[in-house]
C-alpha cells in the first residue's frame, strides 16, 4: 500500500502514480474533497495540500493519512502518538463518549499509527470482551404461524384466514434471543470495518467478531432512525460506548465498492465542527462557566432579519452563536464563538477575517450581549495571544482569545481547565 502522511494544512509533493491517482479520485468525487491539488509544469514536484480535514483516505493502492496538528514539535515524524492521543482526548468530550481507555496501549503494543486503526480496535476489543462477559441478548417479539397455541392468539389474522389455512394459529410471543437489533447493527459495522482496515490485527479481531455473529441476520446499512431505536437497559448497558463508536463509524466512514470490494473509502473530521464540539463538552463536563451564568450550546432564538406577513412576524437569517452564556440576573450575558482559523499577529486585527467580526457585531446586537468573545487554537496561531476590540459607536467589545491544544492534553487537562476558565471570567470593561 502506498500511502501519504500528511498535517493539516501542510503541503506535500507527491510522485506521478500518487499524482494520478489522486486526480482520479477528484475526477470520481469532486464534491467535499479534504485536499487540493497543485500541478506543476512538465509535473515536476507536483503538490497536495491538507485542507481542515484529518483522518483517513483510500483510493486503488494509495493511503493518504492526515494528522491533526495537536503535538509540540516541529516535524510529525516522532510526534504521531502525541497527535493521536490528543485527538482522541478532544474525541471523548467532542462525541461525549465514555473515557476511551486502551488507546494508548494500541498505539505502543499493536504500532498502530493513525487514529482510524485506534478506533477500530478499541471498537472490536470491547465488542469481544463484552461479548465474552456478557453475550447480548434481549426479548424481541415475534409473530408467526403456529401448529399450537402460545403467547398471543392474534384472532383477527387468524379469522381473515383462508379456511384451508386454519389449521395454523396466529400467535405473537416474546423471545429471548441474541439475533436482535443492536448485535444485527454491530455486526454490519463489524463487516464494514473489515474491509476497511489494513492492520492485520484488527482483522483478527474482527473476524472473530464475525465468527460469534455468524447466526445472527445480516442487514443492509442502518439509517439514524433505525439506530435511534435501539434501547439500552441495565442488562444491555455496558455495550452502549460499543454503541456510540458503531454510530461514528456510520456517520463518517464512507466507502465504496469495486466487484463487491471497497476500492475507495474516507473517514474525515472537520477540524471546525471537532474544535467547536470539544470545547463545549469541556466547559460543560468541567463546569468552567462563570458562577451566575447558565451555558447553552447552539441556541438559535435570534435572527438578522424580521418580516411581517400576513399579521405573524417571519424571521430570516437565524443567528446561531456556538456557546451562549446567559446570566440569572439577565445581564451581561456573553457569547463565545470557536473559529479553527490561523491569524496573523503582524497585522494589526491579528488577521480576524471581516465576515466573522460582522458575524460577532450581529451577535452582539441580537443577543445584547456587550462581550463576545471569538476563540482560535493557540497551534496554529504560534505566538499570537490575545487582543480586545470595541464596536464602532458602542460599548460592546470583541474579545480575541487563543488557547493550546498543542500540549499533552490529558497531562496537563489541569492547565487547560485554568486557562478556559481565565477566558470565560474576564469581566465586562476589562482590558
Amino acid at each position: 500500500m502506498n500511502t501519504i502522511n500528511i498535517v493539516e494544512y501542510d503541503r506535500q509533493p507527491v510522485d506521478k502514480e500518487q499524482w494520478d491517482t489522486l486526480l482520479d479520485f477528484q475526477d470520481k468525487f469532486p464534491k467535499n474533497l479534504p485536499f487540493t491539488l497543485h500541478p506543476t509544469k512538465a509535473d515536476i514536484k507536483n503538490c497536495i495540500k491538507a485542507k481542515n480535514f484529518v483522518g483517513t483516505l483510500q483510493h486503488k493502492d494509495l493511503k493518504i493519512n492526515v494528522f491533526p496538528k495537536l503535538y509540540t514539535g516541529a516535524k510529525l515524524e516522532g510526534n504521531k502518538k502525541q497527535a493521536i492521543k490528543n485527538f482522541m482526548f478532544m474525541l471523548e468530550y467532542g462525541y461525549n463518549f465514555a473515557k476511551l481507555k486502551d488507546f494508548e496501549s494500541s498505539i505502543e503494543k499493536e504500532k498502530m499509527d493513525n487514529f482510524f486503526e485506534v478506533l477500530i480496535y478499541l471498537f472490536a476489543k470491547k465488542l469481544i470482551e463484552q461479548l465474552k462477559m456478557n453475550p447480548n441478548r434481549s426479548y424481541i417479539t415475534v409473530e408467526d404461524e403456529s401448529n399450537f397455541l402460545k403467547g398471543s392468539w392474534r384472532l383477527s389474522e387468524q379469522l381473515s384466514k383462508s379456511p384451508h389455512l386454519k389449521h395454523k394459529f396466529h400467535v405473537s410471543y416474546d423471545e429471548f434471543t441474541d439475533n436482535n437489533e443492536l448485535n444485527r447493527i454491530l455486526k454490519f459495522v463489524s463487516r464494514m470495518l473489515l474491509f476497511a482496515t489494513s492492520n492485520s490485527g484488527n482483522k483478527l479481531l474482527l473476524h472473530h467478531i464475525l465468527l460469534i455473529y455468524a447466526e445472527i441476520d445480516d442487514i443492509l446499512k442502518p439509517d439514524s432512525i433505525e439506530l435511534d431505536k435501539v434501547k439500552f437497559t441495565r442488562i444491555n448497558q455496558e455495550y452502549k460506548p460499543i454503541f456510540e463508536l458503531a454510530r461514528l463509524f456510520l456517520n463518517k466512514l464512507s466507502t465504496h465498492t469495486l466487484d463487491s470490494k471497497i476500492s475507495t473509502f474516507t473517514f474525515m473530521f472537520d477540524m471546525n465542527f471537532l474544535f467547536e464540539q470539544f470545547i463545549a463538552g469541556f466547559i460543560r463536563k468541567h463546569e468552567l462557566h462563570p458562577p451566575g451564568y447558565e451555558m447553552e450550546t447552539q441556541k438559535c432564538s435570534e435572527s438578522l432579519l424580521t418580516e411581517k406577513l400576513n399579521e405573524k412576524i417571519v424571521k430570516h437569517f437565524s443567528l446561531r452563536p456556538d456557546i451562549f452564556f446567559k446570566a440569572k440576573d439577565k445581564k451581561n450575558h456573553f457569547i463565545l464563538d470557536t473559529k479553527y482559523k490561523q491569524l496573523d499577529e503582524k497585522v494589526k486585527s491579528l488577521g480576524v477575517s471581516q465576515s466573522d467580526a460582522y458575524q460577532m457585531y450581529a451577535y452582539s446586537q441580537r443577543y445584547d450581549c456587550k462581550r463576545v468573545i471569538l476563540l482560535y487554537p493557540k497551534h496554529l496561531n504560534k505566538e499570537a495571544g490575545s487582543k480586545n476590540f470595541t464596536f464602532f459607536n458602542s460599548d460592546h467589545r470583541l474579545d480575541i482569545r487563543t488557547v493550546n491544544i498543542c500540549r499533552d492534553l490529558k497531562e496537563q487537562q489541569g492547565a487547560l481547565e485554568k486557562d478556559i476558565r481565565e477566558i470565560l471570567i474576564n469581566k465586562i470593561g476589562e482590558k
